[in-house]
């Protein structure tokens, strides 16, 4: 299993396609923007708590659709 995700799920396998990624949606300027940013005390915090906050919101979207099910259902 460690293999496989450091064959194929590793930094060095996916740092390309990350790049091609933030190329396509930033500019030069706004990609040394967000490096500057990044590495200020604000940014770092940011970074940080980035992973507790998608988690966060995805488990409102979740709690969302189970309370709202039934209507979905409906639909």
């Amino acid at each position: 299993m460690l293999d496989f995700f450091s064959k194929y799920l590793s930094w060095g396998s996916l740092k390309d396609e990350y790049i091609d990624i933030y190329v396509s949606e930033f500019s030069e300027k706004e990609l040394h923007d967000m490096i500057a940013f990044y590495q200020t005390s604000t940014g770092k915090k940011a970074l940080r708590s980035m992973p507790q906050l998608m988690s966060r919101g995805a488990q409102i979207g979740s709690r969302r659709v189970q309370e709202n099910a039934h209507i979905l259902r409906q639909i």
